[in-house]
């Protein structure tokens, strides 16, 4: 007779019988592939952002298990908040960024984009960040980035899709 292990099935018992609790080939190939599409656009991710995280297996693995236990989402709003894009690719991002309609969620974000804009290009300017967002939210993103491509040859949205 078989044993089952309470805490994980054993590749072995794969597609033999029916036993409650074990995880048929057929699953077992569709949740491989997802982790091997999550592993991929992670490691697109770090390779751009964090190259360091990519020396040790245990963090892609831990990554992973974060995507299973809290979805796709939940991790693209932790990357989209500590590095200004998630792994869904900056064009993604940014088109949601454009359509959003929450007052304070779109504050938010452009709080954040002129941290990392200013933290790049002009760190004296960061203590301002309060004021510049005001501004931004009155007249507009456009009108910022004309001025910011004139004095610092670049957009706002081109510093944040890129590892500061």
């Amino acid at each position: 007779s078989r044993q089952k292990s309470s805490s994980s099935t054993k590749l072995n018992d794969f597609g033999h019988g029916q036993s409650s609790g074990l995880i048929h080939r057929h699953q077992f190939e569709v949740l491989a592939q997802k982790r091997n599409a999550i592993y991929t656009k992670l490691h697109d991710f770090y390779s751009r952002h964090e190259p360091s995280k990519l020396e040790n297996n245990e963090n892609m693995s831990t990554m992973i298990s974060f995507v299973n236990e809290f979805g796709h989402e939940a991790l693209n709003e932790n990357l989209i908040e500590k590095y200004g894009e998630g792994i869904d690719r900056p064009e993604v991002v940014a088109s949601k960024w454009t359509q959003i309609d929450d007052p304070m969620i779109e504050r938010n974000e452009i709080y954040a984009k002129l941290y990392y804009f200013y933290k790049r290009y002009d760190e004296n300017k960061i203590p301002e960040l309060e004021v510049a967002t005001e501004v931004i939210m009155n007249v507009g993103i456009d009108e910022f980035n004309q001025k910011a491509k004139a004095k610092y040859g670049v957009e706002i949205d081109d510093v944040v899709m890129e590892k500061i």
